[in-house]
């Protein structure tokens, strides 16, 4: 299993890893080839997702904790956990605005598409949102759900813990906390997931096949264990791909037919 730790590193380092990349990707003007190269590294953060619920928030680490101390790690881990997918939600709006929702995508030059994203990196939620907004028209219920999403973002990110403050305290109140950070982890993955939904769709009107994207997934995993000299970590990242594949036909299934 991941720690909480590990994973945070292990995120870090992907991240860097995208934006190290994708400037090599895009030529002077955006070619097919390139561009198919460029949106599968978006997918990164479905690897990401899994590598922490496939594998398990945390692990033990072979310490024995009291009963109230476990809780209270767990709170933690799954408040991270449900950081992490806000990220990724504000990630997937950034490079949509640059690609999905930029009528100009397939004309720009490598200078002036690093020249986006570099805005939209530093765009909060609801400036993301508001982005969004202004340039495609979001049914009433999938922007009152965006709406919601950026309120649960604000209150987690800023008055969270202050408000959970005397719940914090005892043992009902922690597993509360728990129940509750579960449930907004998966609704944060879910908003990013329909979102994935509308990439996929522009992905296949552009001839990009899942068989690419996998590919990609595939060989970009194997760059990162090809210097990794222990069998246990290789078979967690292979695993990994292949968790990754698998979640990701059956999520794709599940939300095309739902939206």
């Amino acid at each position: 299993m991941l720690s909480v730790y590990r994973i945070s590193l292990h995120c870090f380092c992907v991240d860097e890893l995208f934006q190290r990349k994708y400037r090599y990707l895009i030529e002077d003007n955006i070619g097919e080839s390139s561009f198919i190269r460029f949106v599968t590294f978006i997918n990164l953060s479905f690897i990401l997702g899994c590598m922490v619920e496939g594998n398990g928030a945390y692990d033990n680490d072979n310490v024995t904790l009291d009963p109230e101390s476990y809780r209270i790690r767990e709170v933690y881990a799954y408040f991270g956990l449900t950081m992490y997918h806000i990220q990724c939600l504000e990630r997937t709006l950034s490079m949509l605005g640059a690609t999905v929702y930029n009528s100009n995508a397939d004309h720009i030059t490598r200078s002036q598409f690093d020249s986006i994203l570099e805005v939209n990196f530093k765009k909060t939620l609801g400036q993301l949102i508001a982005q969004i907004k202004k340039s495609v028209d979001l049914s009433d219920s999938f922007e009152n759900k965006l709406a919601d999403a950026l309120k649960k973002r604000n209150f987690l990110a800023h008055h969270y813990f202050w408000k959970r403050a005397m719940k914090f305290s005892h043992t009902r109140g922690q597993e509360e906390m728990l129940a509750e950070l579960i449930q907004l982890s998966g609704y944060f993955k879910d908003v990013d997931r329909e979102l994935e939904v509308v990439q996929r769709k522009w992905m296949k009107a552009k001839g990009i096949t899942d068989e690419t994207i996998y590919q990609t997934m595939g060989d970009l995993f194997l760059s990162e264990i090809k210097d990794i000299d222990n069998d246990e970590a290789v078979k967690q990242v292979m695993d990994t791909v292949i968790y990754q594949i698998l979640d990701d036909a059956t999520s794709k299934i599940f939300f095309i037919r739902k939206y």
